[in-house]
């Protein structure tokens, strides 16, 4: 709400400049119609209304006015600044504004904005409750009134003629008005209506309501007002083809006597000042018609200079842009990174890193007339004319920099606080990248404390492989943030010890990796210290990879994954495979499915397995990529490089998260399947699947007898029907299920139900029988998805995860493609 308010007061502000311009254009138009003071009126409500506006040379307004005077930041700025344009004013402002206490919780001006919303938010509660209440009064008031024709009506109780309603406007006349009154009276309220002034005023009324604490605008209501009738006197006259100045304004006399109607209400609005509306009756001439066409000219000209904010010269500024900085990241290996510029040597750090934090940043430019006097605490380097830099001073504000050009952004509460962690724990060791890291040491040994192994495969691990060593001494002794104690005996927090030692001595520490949550630390010298969850991924990794190869001697696949910012750390595994055909899929062949998938994510980098379709020998390599997988894949952050190579050459490449799903996988280029091929799964299955003679049967039956006919296959364990009835997208997202990282895939069917045990040689082994007994149409969500209410008697050899006996389940059904019918994606409750 403090930021709404702000954007009210600006505007507000804003708007007063050219309520201030009306007034004194007013006053230089007496002679010229009041329709065209009526108009300016809307010069006024735009900038009351609109929070933007567009840039022009002939603009009114102060040539040093900020767009927006009071920046949203300000209640978080060390030095809170306002820029309305007015030098003194703003001087005042800015040194009166309290800045933040350091040390303190809440910074008191935000304290002071919140206040001042709410405030703002019941003064215009209290202004639509008081027109409420006045309309529900007058409309008692007005029971008694007799209706004349149409929308006319005479009340007794009235002495002046108004008009009230919105959608259907009512005109309610004094009684005792004689004819020629009359005449003139209604001729001028259906002028109103007609003119659709009763609109106007209750949206006038209601910005006015928003805008209460600002008295220009409520200058400029009353202004307003009085434009709204002297221009309906003057159009009423204009109408009238004969002198009727004497008569209307004796009718407007004859009204001025007597009791008002009740004031307060823009739903019903009487004739206010009479007196200058007599005066400006008996003084109205018809205007000439170049009268007319110089004041239409002044109002468009008034218009344009009062909406428009005036131009400011600005530098190019197109490469200053996060985004590109991001794209240009991607393309390189290293960044330089300074800590306090100038003073202290500056490091490198992996550009990948960097890269994605870039691209996902929610940062808005803020302009700035000038480079702010501030010394950077924080900078990176792209070269030695394009920078970014960081200020501890002021943790909101970035700076791109290039050349002589600059621009500055509003960054995020914790960005900066988030940049330094990043850059801590994007350091990559040596051996992969040109960083070079040094120590005394020459051996390091891992321990996994903890109890749950998973996945790993041994609980200890020992390399004297030096720039590892280096790697893990130099993260240990430089990137370490002190923090307060935390608990660190949970369930979800594994523990290891990491010693380094040469021939003389060593140090050890414990490492603690809170898989929850997220987060890492370190237990040094007595001291808790919290580092980057990249550094503690990498430890880990060496207890769960068995045959570790440091020495990595394709140099074109290193060449390749570094051109997109990734980094190898080691191979994980290599294999001899064969290649399926993955130019057409039929039934589900997991290594055809496999390829095929991931060729999609190959070609974003112009590789293409295609044009080796059914090839009996192919070499696969896995790789340990030492950066976390895209953001848009989170929670899953381990990655590794899959390259498939034929006679030597590259022909596929591509980063899997490994045991997780088939779809946590990703180009070269960080893209997702969706976002490389432009297509859904299905939709992209519809293109690539035929339908052979087992599917094609199964497409034409109904939902209900697909799960009829994949039960009837588990209790005759016939695991290819079975495996017929269940949707590509399941069999393909389950192919990397449960796997070790040295595998590239699951070369079996995991079948629904069957509760086979990991590393299973059949989805039966477990499996007795099964019996269906009920199916029930429970939902469908779309023309394409079913939900069943399955009830089956399930028996077991073992009970692991499912027990045995009569159950139901909500069986999802998906209409895949045309060529293959309804499938089962899934059992749940």
């Amino acid at each position: 709400m403090s930021e709404l308010f702000l954007t009210v007061l600006n505007m507000s502000l804003t708007a007063s400049y050219v309520i201030l311009f009306v007034i004194l254009i007013r006053l230089l138009l007496k002679k010229v119609p009041k329709v065209i003071s009526y108009a300016l009126w809307g010069v006024v409500a735009f900038r009351l209304i609109i929070p933007f506006s567009f840039e022009s040379m002939f603009s009114l307004m102060p040539r040093n006015t900020n767009a927006v005077p009071i920046p949203h930041d300000i209640i978080y700025q060390q030095s809170p600044q306002i820029n309305s344009g007015i030098g003194v004013v703003d001087s005042f402002v800015s040194e009166s504004l309290p800045a933040p206490t350091i040390g303190a919780s809440v910074n008191p001006l935000q304290i002071y904005v919140e206040i001042g919303a709410y405030i703002w938010v019941f003064g215009i509660i209290a202004l639509l409750i008081y027109s409420l209440v006045s309309i529900l009064i007058l409309k008692r008031q007005l029971k008694s009134a007799q209706i004349i024709e149409n929308n006319i009506f005479e009340a007794k109780n009235l002495k002046t003629p108004f008009v009230l309603g919105l959608i259907k406007p009512k005109i309610y006349l004094p009684v005792g008005l004689n004819a020629t009154e009359r005449s003139y009276i209604l001729l001028h309220e259906q002028t109103h209506i007609h003119r659709k002034d009763h609109i106007i005023k209750v949206l006038a009324f209601l910005t006015l309501s928003v805008h209460w604490f600002n008295p220009l605008v409520w200058i400029a209501f009353m202004l307003m007002s009085t434009d709204m009738e002297l221009s309906c006197d003057e159009r009423v006259l204009k109408e009238m083809h004969e002198d009727i100045k004497k008569p209307y304004a004796n009718s407007l006399l004859s009204l001025a006597i007597g009791r008002r109607i009740l004031n307060g209400s823009p739903l019903a609005f009487g004739e206010g000042n009479v007196r200058g509306r007599i005066k400006n009756v008996l003084n109205y001439k018809r205007p000439r018609f170049w009268v007319v066409l110089v004041s239409v000219i002044i109002l468009i000209g008034t218009c344009i200079t009062l909406l428009s904010n005036p131009a400011v010269s600005k530098q190019d500024l197109s490469m200053l842009n996060i985004k590109n900085l991001a794209k240009l990241s991607y393309q390189k290996n290293e960044l330089l990174v300074s800590r306090t510029p100038g003073k202290n040597e500056g490091f490198n750090v992996s550009a990948r890193a960097i890269a994605e934090y870039l691209d996902n940043a929610k940062w808005s430019e803020k302009k700035m007339d000038s480079p702010l006097e501030l010394s950077a605490d924080l900078q990176i380097e792209w070269n030695e004319d394009q920078e970014l830099r960081f200020f501890e001073s002021e943790p909101l504000l970035a700076m791109v920099r290039m050349n002589e050009q600059w621009r500055y952004y509003t960054i995020g509460q914790n960005d900066y606080e988030t940049m330094l962690s990043i850059i801590e724990t994007a350091s990559s060791p040596s051996g992969t990248t040109d960083v070079a890291y040094h120590t005394e040491y020459d051996r390091v040994r891992i321990e996994f404390l903890s109890d749950m192994m998973g996945f790993k495969s041994a609980n200890q691990f020992e390399t004297t492989h030096s720039p590892i060593v280096a790697y893990i001494d130099s993260t240990l002794r430089t990137s370490l943030t002190p923090v307060q104690e935390d608990d660190l005996e949970n369930n979800h927090t594994n523990q290891y010890s990491i010693k380094l030692s040469n021939d003389i001595g060593g140090y050890s520490c414990k490492l603690y990796y809170d898989t929850l949550y997220n987060k890492a630390y370190i237990v040094k010298d007595g001291g808790l210290y919290e580092l980057g969850t990249d550094f503690a991924r990498y430890i880990d990794s060496f207890l769960e990879n068995s045959n570790i190869d440091f020495y990595i001697d394709d140099a074109d696949v290193v060449a390749l994954f570094q051109t997109y910012g990734w980094t190898l750390d080691y191979q994980i595994s290599a294999m001899n495979n064969k290649l399926n055909n993955i130019n057409v899929l039929t039934g589900f062949n997991p290594n055809a499915y496999y390829f095929a998938y991931n060729n999609e994510l190959s070609k974003d980098v112009g590789l293409d397995m295609n044009g080796y379709s059914n090839s009996a020998n192919i070499d696969v390599k896995i790789y340990r990529i030492h950066e976390s997988m895209p953001q848009e894949f989170y929670p899953i952050q381990d990655s590794r490089g899959i390259v498939v190579k034929k006679d030597d050459k590259i022909i596929g490449a591509f980063i899997s998260a490994g045991r997780h799903s088939v779809f946590n996988a990703c180009s070269l280029r960080g893209n997702s399947f969706e976002k490389v091929t432009g297509k859904t799964i299905y939709g992209w299955l519809n293109g690539m699947v035929r339908a052979d003679n087992i599917e094609e049967r199964l497409s034409k039956l109904e939902p209900e007898q697909v799960i009829q006919e994949y039960f009837t296959a588990l209790d005759n364990k016939d695991a290819k029907l079975a495996g017929y009835c269940i949707s590509k997208k399941a069999l393909l997202g389950n192919l990397t299920s449960n796997i070790q990282n040295e595998e590239l895939f699951n070369e079996g069917i995991g079948l629904p139900l069957t509760d086979s045990d990991i590393g299973a040689k059949s989805s039966f082994d477990n499996l007795k029988s099964t019996k269906l007994f009920n199916t029930e149409l429970i939902d469908e969500p779309d023309k394409n998805t079913k939900i069943f209410r399955v009830t089956v008697n399930l028996q077991y050899k073992k009970e692991l995860t499912i027990s045995s006996g009569e159950q139901f389940w909500d069986c999802r059904m998906v209409y895949e493609t045309p060529q293959t019918g309804w499938k089962i994606e899934g059992f749940g409750h």
